[in-house]
């Protein structure tokens, strides 16, 4: 299976002659637990705004994995896109040092190759890996400058990375299962261009707000126009 063939099958708005195995999508209840502190930037206030940095994708191979977390997610606990996130909690308080940095970093750098190279079994889903030699360098790149070897503002959680796609999570264990079997079953690699990041703030509900995007310099640019990005969550007005 490529992930062009995945079409969505979990939303109420499917079509009705896509042709799909469709999973039951149960979801676990869990109880209400306070944040985990790993989760936390590391500044030793209490941030009154946190953002997320992904990377951003051509939008053909965005929506092809974008299916495939639509028909597998949860539909009630979908409140944001496929993404590759590179950065869970980056503090408000240091936003204008962020963005300083991000554009340093892009004005170096040219969209490069990104995969889908196999799907890994969670506990209670199932991702994509998608890791690569050069999204690693860059979030190297910058987790220098804002870990504890520089600024050191990150979270516990964001001092590791491993790029991937989650495109099924907080379901039953015995549809997790079914999920894994099937994705394993029919999966075949894919492939895009990362061509930028895009700086999202995190909303209470688990809600993404669009900020800004972040183009990589491009010595022969691609006929996707830079603006032309896929938006996750509630996108900015």
């Amino acid at each position: 299976m490529s992930t062009a063939a995945c079409t969505p099958v979990c939303r109420p708005n499917a079509r009705a002659g896509d042709q799909t195995t469709e999973v039951s999508v149960a979801q676990r209840h869990p109880s209400p637990r306070p944040k985990n502190a790993d989760h936390i930037a590391n500044t030793g206030i209490e941030e009154d705004s946190t953002y997320v940095l992904t990377l951003r994708t051509n939008r053909d191979f965005h929506e092809r994995i974008n299916d495939l977390r639509k028909q597998y997610f949860p539909p009630h606990l979908n409140k944001i896109g496929a993404h590759i996130t590179l950065f869970h909690a980056l503090p408000g308080s240091q936003l204008t040092t962020i963005i300083s940095d991000i554009i340093s970093l892009v004005h170096t750098e040219s969209s490069f190759t990104i995969s889908t190279i196999e799907p890994i079994k969670m506990s209670y889903g199932v991702a994509l890996n998608a890791n690569s030699q050069d999204a690693r360098r860059l979030w190297n790149i910058l987790a220098q400058k804002w870990g504890p070897t520089g600024a050191d503002f990150l979270s516990k959680q964001d001092q590791h990375f491993k790029a991937h796609y989650t495109i099924q999570n907080k379901a039953e264990k015995d549809v997790a299962q079914k999920s894994w079997e099937e994705v394993k079953e029919k999966f075949r690699s894919d492939q895009g261009r990362a061509i930028g990041f895009t700086l999202y703030k995190y909303l209470k509900g688990g809600h993404w707000r669009y900020q800004r995007t972040f183009d990589f310099k491009e010595e022969n640019p691609p006929s996707l126009s830079s603006n032309d990005f896929p938006p996750l969550g509630n996108p900015a007005p």
